[in-house]
């Protein structure tokens, strides 16, 4: 799978170029569903973006499944728990309503699953010693269609990510990551496995890096609706410690 926090979303028109949202004119969607196993009051994010002839929308009525979806400041659709509303490994409903287009549109998406990860080459501790390159495992997650692997270093600003395909449930955590050129630089190092299905959008409070040559394609949900909607689910981190 060629390709990064939780939820945006985002809408675009198609087949104009004139100002305004316009009349008659569909929409573009592009958002994330996340579910992030770091976290406790606040698990769950949806996060969404409008947009109409390539201009920011917010009259919509959008629901995920029974919880309406409230537009921000910066017309993002948003929603965040408590209480916690995404189920891993489920799918869900998102519909949008507009009665001056007679759009009444519904679409699903699922929810990857839960997973963990474990580093089976190091002993009990994490230690990495050498700040050598380190297998990482997962479990693997059901929906799931890709994982972004994400290693970071807090204090010293270091941070790493990449993308594997689908199917796949082991990694190398390169040396480079724990590394400023030849360097080796000591601390702890926060590890986790985000498991998306579809597409990753930042959302606020996104706790990952996506790497900046991702790209995602649209796709043509209906006559009036195009974009993409994705999810995440967020796995309980783990620590590696180079001494």
């Amino acid at each position: 799978m060629a390709f990064l926090g939780l939820l945006v979303l985002g809408c675009n028109s198609r087949g104009s170029s004139g100002p305004g949202p316009g009349t008659n004119r569909p929409f573009k969607i592009h958002g994330i569903f996340a579910r992030d196993a770091n976290l406790t009051s606040t698990k769950d994010k949806a996060s969404f973006q409008l947009t109409r002839n390539d201009t920011l929308f917010n009259l919509i009525a959008m629901t995920v499944d029974t919880f309406k979806i409230d537009t921000t400041a910066f017309t993002t659709y948003y929603r965040q728990s408590p209480p916690d509303f995404l189920r891993p490994g489920q799918s869900h409903s998102i519909n949008l309503v507009y009665a001056p287009n007679s759009l009444n549109f519904t679409t699903s998406l699922s929810m990857p699953d839960t997973f963990s990860i474990a580093f089976p080459g190091l002993n009990p501790d994490h230690q990495n010693p050498g700040g050598q390159a380190v297998q990482l495992d997962w479990t693997g997650s059901a929906n799931a269609n890709g994982y972004l692997i994400y290693c970071y270093n807090d204090s010293a600003l270091i941070d790493t990510a990449f993308f594997a395909s689908t199917g796949v449930t082991q990694a190398t955590i390169p040396q480079e990551a724990f590394r400023v050129g030849l360097n080796v630089i000591p601390g702890k190092y926060k590890v986790f496995v985000v498991a998306l299905r579809d597409a990753l959008f930042y959302y606020s409070g996104i706790s990952f890096l996506i790497p900046s040559s991702y790209t995602v394609a649209d796709t043509v949900y209906s006559s009036m609706v195009s974009g993409r909607i994705g999810s995440a689910f967020i796995c309980k981190l783990d620590t590696i410690r180079v001494p």
